[in-house]
């Protein structure tokens, strides 16, 4: 479905989507990390990207953690979009869509265990083909997608915490969920790093916000984030779109909070997204109209400099 421009006065409320099973009290989870491994890899051709990231990883010393991916071409790719009540779930994926040789232009993936199999790569990507001009993105299934042409990735691997697959109560979808860790007995001289994730409902950059000033982080940055939201609204240069579209996925949040002059954290995330139709989105979130769908996975490190920050928002800014 199209996005309606508007003025901010005129954006209805947020859409709060009624899941099927009981509400889990926890709506935020997140684990600090004792050491994050952050190096550029290729991915080669012949492996499907679920294999290619996990070896990826493991040669990092891990299994788990996100990655952000560009570059490269799918032989097949198998994807799907986030759309309207199905099968009991309030929000389900369209229909399964098998296409052959796809360009990626930019992904997210998080990657970890399953309680099903030995691991699992969540990924969303945006990808256009030869042949047409058209961007599309999705969900991808990893496994069934086979790289023709090798991936750029930037693995960011995680030691000391995991992250499993497992079936949600709340929303019936299977999702990452963060396994229990003793903390790291580790300096933050340099600034900790979290993997969060955040439940249904609950308005992204709100909950971000929120748990910068629980955890006394001043300044912070996201980065190799991914999730999905509920009719969001984006604001770029001005102009502000509603998306009508539940169940949008979100291919890739990038951006920071940054503590304000009254001393409160501020959250500005850049977002690719995509509707059911699969036709892409981008801005920035607009709070308090930022509900997550089914869950939002992300990446955050804390910044003890905030020059870095804002010379990371300028060089965004210009990029977009």
């Amino acid at each position: 479905m199209p996005a309606s421009k508007m003025v901010l006065a005129d954006l209805p409320e947020a859409y709060h989507m009624v899941h099927p099973g009981p509400i889990n009290p926890t709506r935020i989870d997140y684990v600090e990390i004792a050491e994050v491994i952050s190096d550029h890899v290729i991915l080669p051709a012949g492996e499907s990207l679920h294999n290619a990231v996990i070896k990826a990883a493991k040669s990092l010393g891990g299994e788990c953690g996100t990655a952000s991916i560009n570059g490269g071409k799918f032989s097949r790719t198998r994807f799907t979009t986030g759309g309207p009540a199905r099968e009991g779930k309030s929000a389900n994926y369209t229909f399964i869509r098998d296409v052959a040789e796809k360009e990626i232009l930019m992904g997210t993936c998080s990657f970890g265990f399953a309680e099903d199999a030995p691991h699992f790569v969540h990924c969303h990507a945006r990808f256009v083909s030869d042949d047409s001009p058209t961007e599309m993105g999705g969900h991808l299934f990893s496994p069934d997608c086979i790289i023709d042409e090798p991936i750029s990735a930037q693995m960011n691997v995680f030691i000391g915490a995991s992250i499993t697959k497992r079936a949600s109560e709340e929303t019936l979808h299977a999702i990452f969920e963060i396994d229990k860790h003793a903390p790291p007995q580790t300096s933050d001289e340099y600034g900790r790093e979290y993997f969060i994730r955040v439940h249904p409902n609950e308005d992204l950059p709100n909950a971000l916000e929120n748990f910068c000033q629980s955890q006394g982080i001043e300044n912070a940055i996201i980065s190799a984030s991914l999730g999905s939201l509920n009719a969001p609204a984006l604001s770029m240069r001005g102009d502000i779109q509603k998306i009508s579209s539940v169940g949008t996925e979100a291919i890739s949040f990038h951006g920071e909070v940054m503590t304000n002059e009254n001393g409160h954290p501020t959250a500005s995330i850049l977002t690719n997204l995509v509707d059911e139709a699969g036709t892409e989105f981008c801005g920035y979130l607009i709070k308090g109209h930022a509900p997550v769908c089914i869950t939002a996975e992300i990446y955050l490190m804390e910044v003890k400099d905030p020059a870095v920050l804002a010379t990371m928002r300028q060089v965004r800014d210009v990029s977009y």
